[in-house]
């Protein structure tokens, strides 16, 4: 039978364990915001599932990407500045425009399951395929106000004053499939296609064109999408290869 002191006591102890459950709870989810912000502004890695820019990047590679670079715009509208702008050229990570919009139950439980099952377990996820809110990953090639065409075989890039900035010549660069939207794409003729760039619009291009996805399919992609510029990740821990 206890005594009084005993139960006393046992009450404490009972009352410890509670505040240092409640502690670490607050820990956790205190970690779980702060690795939440720092993913989507700062810093965030992991490995590729493409060869959209192979061989420059391939499936497999270890990569990091630093949004806190170029700065991102989230929310629809507020943009955390960064310390520079995107470069021609560069390699990029972009949200790809919804090619099936699915309806909101489904858009709430698709965001969860991404945020549980990619933001937290795996960082990163960067996907070839053109499906719903997958990541991709291309080259900035235009910038806003600037004007890309192409016809087969050739893309070119015109500044705001109409001088070639960027001529790209391929063959497998022919025009984008009637059935996929596009933003801000004009069609001139059946072999020509021009896309002038608004405010806060880009032009991306994958490497692999013969199987990648980018403007050329999407047309203008706006800065709201763009995550921020891949870079190889130089390091590996014990037991990578």
């Amino acid at each position: 039978m206890l005594t009084p002191a005993s139960r006393s006591r046992a009450f404490a102890r009972s009352r410890r364990k509670t505040r240092r459950g409640r502690k670490l709870v607050r820990l956790l989810v205190a970690f779980l915001i702060l690795y939440w912000i720092a993913s989507i502004f700062v810093v965030r890695g992991g490995r590729l599932e493409t060869d959209a820019l192979a061989p420059a990047f391939e499936s497999g590679d270890a990569v990091v990407i630093i949004p806190a670079l170029t700065g991102r715009t989230v929310l629809g509208g507020i943009t955390v500045p960064g310390v520079r702008d995107y470069q021609r050229g560069e390699a990029v990570v972009y949200r790809q425009p919804e090619t099936v919009r699915p309806g909101p139950a489904m858009r709430v439980l698709d965001g969860f399951v991404r945020f549980v099952t990619i933001d937290l377990v795996s960082p990163i996820r960067l996907s070839g395929a053109a499906w719903h809110q997958s990541d991709g990953l291309a080259r900035v090639v235009a910038f806003p106000g600037e004007t890309v065409r192409w016809t087969p075989g050739r893309l070119v890039v015109e500044g705001e004053d109409g001088e070639e900035k960027m001529v790209v010549q391929d063959s497998a660069l022919q025009p984008p499939p009637a059935r996929v939207p596009n933003r801000g794409m004009v069609t001139v003729s059946e072999k020509e296609r021009r896309v002038e760039l608004g405010a806060g619009d880009y032009f991306l291009l994958v490497d692999a064109l013969e199987r990648g996805t980018d403007s050329r399919h999407y047309g203008a992609i706006p800065r709201s999408r763009l995550i921020g510029p891949v870079f190889h990740r130089e390091f590996t821990f014990r037991g990578e290869r």
